[in-house]
């Protein structure tokens, strides 16, 4: 009994503590700015980074280092991305706020291990260097830094139960967090207390960020799961309940914790279902919520569907261009470059499924890596397993990731498209930790290798056959793309856009159009995820990560989330652009383009419709110019 609790319980139960400080930070935040923070772990992450350099590398004492983390560098990056960002954002809405917030998820961490080039760090102290030493009291055994986490949960929860029952500030907050109009009309300013609860919330990311470093480790993955567990437990307080989050969160990580201990034999418990708790906990909680998330004070405008049809004349005239420069590209660069920009084709396909999702649907498709990895890992497997032709087997594998898409869209059709994004977001991950350690489905640690493809006898080998291979595949994609948008997607979406009780009424299901969109966008992502395990000739779990795939997303959002033809320009400049830095650039700088992607995706405040239409009506707005400056530079002509 005494081993258990010492190996399994007290060590959850430190965890959960830390989780507990980070649920608290996403509800104060949420509820008084309408702004669901997913950059919480970069923020927390970002800080205990400059600890580390702090006390570790530059030798400074540890209070010291602390204090100035908790009291002055934490609060000052939330007043800033408060002030500086998020207040403008959140009026777009929940979804806008969301993308937003996992552009910042992408391009912090990547932008502190830039600077800060920390290399591999196999232990960062937080306010001892001893801090892996043991202490017994009774039957329980502890170490300091697990002592130090605990300490730091305690304070924090007395510290915000004061602050919000017996200040003045608190009693402000508290009243934003019920009515924020109400509030308002008492002085209670929510602009001001929405730059408190930012601050108050950077303050408790660097707690949590300090104290959760020599626990789990000073990796960016460690402070994703961060985010997760204190959104799950956040979920469970309805993302108001700052007593109930906290107790949910010290709750996952006990049993998370726990689970391992029941039979240390299994690996399907240690490896699955433990790390995968808290995306279990965080979709169930989505699914028997009654209500959607809709607290806090800013305003819920959704990101709309787009839908525009052209004539077919003119979507010729549209894509004609850019088709020629794509078959003409192989005769005028290197073979290097033809397969990076082959590379970028695949992508392509793949990012078409996120603007049908999103951009067509609504759909908000956070988990979109993991269809990609289940289509290409089943098609990789069907070919070499079975003597399935390669290109077939890829097909097949894009009708499987479809079926789940299916699933999860019928699962998941009666939640609002921020619910959805979460629920695809558990998914994704719960893939990564369990799904993709499932030896029948990825083989290897390094993977599942892949077969050459053979079509009409030809093995399809060299850099320029392959090349043009995948710009058929994207071709035809396309195609697919512009029938489900006239054939599906304008009648059932347009439907749901106008009134989505009334055309329920009228016979019309928008839940059926909802899910035929993301079963295709689903096959689109399977489809892609076989056709990087061609050009790569492997495919592992790490190529389809769902932190990949929150990367995708903001390139998508950069260059255009309504348009087909933004989604293929964003799978060049997804490929292309990180291959020119990486020949201009010190391999220190390897992370700028996941940070300039990250920041860009921030730009959703300034331009929704992305940098591609933002571009285009530059140019409009140019080209109308100059014919009313010609228009008035010619002479009239004289009468008699």
């Amino acid at each position: 009994m005494s081993q258990t609790l010492n190996t399994y319980i007290v060590p959850g139960l430190v965890v959960g503590c830390i989780y507990a400080i980070g649920s608290s930070g996403l509800v104060m935040a949420y509820t008084t700015s309408g702004v669901l923070n997913l950059g919480y772990g970069a923020i927390a992450f970002a800080v205990a980074m400059i600890y580390y350099e702090l006390h570790t590398v530059h030798s400074m004492a540890a209070w010291p280092a602390l204090l100035l983390c908790v009291l002055v560098i934490g609060p000052l990056m939330g007043m800033i991305l408060w002030k500086g960002l998020f207040q403008w954002i959140a009026g777009l809405g929940l979804l806008a706020g969301l993308i937003a917030a996992i552009g910042l998820a992408i391009a912090v961490p990547s932008l502190a291990l830039m600077v800060f080039n920390p290399g591999e760090i196999n232990y960062a102290p937080a306010l001892s260097n001893s801090g892996q030493n043991l202490h017994t009291y009774g039957s329980v055994i502890v170490s300091t830094d697990q002592l130090y986490g605990v300490g730091a949960a305690l304070l924090v929860a007395g510290g915000l139960f004061y602050l919000l029952r017996f200040t003045v500030t608190g009693l402000k907050m508290r009243a934003v967090f019920d009515t924020p109009t109400v509030a308002a009309l008492t002085d209670a300013s929510p602009a001001t207390i929405s730059n408190v609860s930012w601050m108050l919330s950077g303050s408790l990311a660097a707690i949590g960020g300090v104290f959760l470093a020599p626990l789990l480790g000073l990796t960016p993955g460690v402070f994703l799961s961060l985010t997760v567990a204190s959104l799950a437990a956040a979920l469970v307080g309805g993302l108001r309940s700052i007593p109930i989050s906290f107790a949910a969160a010290i709750l996952i990580g006990v049993v998370s914790s726990a689970i391992s201990g029941i039979d240390q034999t299994s690996t399907l418990l240690s490896l699955g279902v433990q790390p995968s708790l808290p995306f279990l906990v965080m979709g169930v909680t989505l699914l028997l919520r009654p209500r959607g998330v809709t607290s806090g004070q800013a305003a819920r405008k959704a990101l709309e569907p787009a839908i525009k049809l052209d004539a077919l004349r003119v979507h010729l005239a549209k894509i004609a261009p850019g088709t020629a420069l794509i078959l003409v590209l192989p005769l005028i660069l290197s073979g290097y470059w033809t397969g990076v920009v082959g590379l970028g084709l695949i992508y392509g396909v793949i990012f078409l499924g996120y603007t049908v999702a999103l951009g067509n649907a609504g759909l908000l498709p956070l988990g979109q890596a993991a269809l990609c990895g289940i289509g290409g890992f089943i098609g990789g497997g069907l070919a070499a397993s079975d003597g399935v032709p390669m290109l077939l087997a890829i097909l097949l594998g894009g009708l499987a990731a479809a079926v789940i898409g299916a699933l999860l869209a019928l699962v998941g059709g009666r939640l609002g498209s921020l619910e959805f994004g979460l629920l695809t977001l558990a998914f994704g991950l719960f893939a990564d930790n369990f799904l993709f350690n499932i030896n029948g489905l990825v083989p290897s640690i390094t993977g599942r290798n892949f077969k050459v493809p053979v079509l009409f006898g030809l093995h399809m080998k060299s850099v320029n056959q392959q090349y043009y291979m995948f710009a058929v595949i994207l071709g035809l994609a396309l195609l697919a793309a512009a029938w489900f948008k006239r054939r599906v997607g304008s009648f059932y979406v347009n439907a749901g856009r106008m009134n989505e009780a009334l055309a329920g009424a009228s016979g019309v299901d928008v839940r059926t159009g909802r899910v035929a969109a993301f079963a295709f966008a689903a096959f689109l992502a399977g489809v892609g995820g076989g056709l990087i395990g061609v050009y790569q000739l492997t495919l592992a779990p790490g190529d389809v990560s769902t932190t990949t795939g929150l990367v995708w997303l903001a390139v998508v959002v950069l260059i255009g989330i309504r348009s087909y033809s933004a989604a293929v320009v964003a799978g060049i400049v997804y490929t292309v652009f990180p291959a020119l830095l990486a020949q201009w650039l010190p391999i220190r700088w390897g992370p700028i383009s996941t940070v300039l992607f990250g920041v860009g995706a921030l730009g959703l405040a300034a331009n929704p419709r992305g940098a591609l239409a933002m571009n285009a009506e530059h140019a409009r707005i140019a080209i109308r110019v100059v014919r009313q400056r010609f228009a008035r530079a010619e002479p009239k002509a004289e009468t008699l």
